[in-house]
């Protein structure tokens, strides 16, 4: 039954993920489930285990997952930065008066 309901939350998270705003946000949350999905594949392996104590990978799995994904977050974010939106705090520029035309009436 362990096994089962483990391949069945692993079969979730292999659905096609949500698209997100940013290429950071899906590093992170591929990070994320790549280490679920680890947990989950630990489970199935030894469900008796889950008698005795938590779940554990191995450092060396948790390590080839978590490594790289600041150096590829920070290359998203060089790449494609976060859309930003002004200050309301700041002071708006002074409004830009209308070109000087000769009055063309009084002739």
């Amino acid at each position: 039954m362990v096994r089962r309901l483990a391949d069945r939350a692993h079969a979730w998270f292999d659905r096609t993920p949500p698209p997100v705003l940013h290429p950071a946000i899906a590093i992170a949350l591929d990070t994320y489930t790549g280490l679920y999905r680890l947990r989950l594949r630990a489970v199935a392996e030894d469900p008796a285990a889950l008698l005795h104590r938590k779940p554990t990978v191995s450092r060396r799995a948790r390590l080839r997952l978590s490594l790289p994904a600041p150096a590829q977050v920070a290359l998203a974010c060089a790449l494609f930065p976060f859309p930003t939106r002004p200050d309301p705090a700041a002071p708006a520029a002074p409004p830009v008066p209308p070109p000087h035309r000769p009055d063309t009436a009084t002739r």
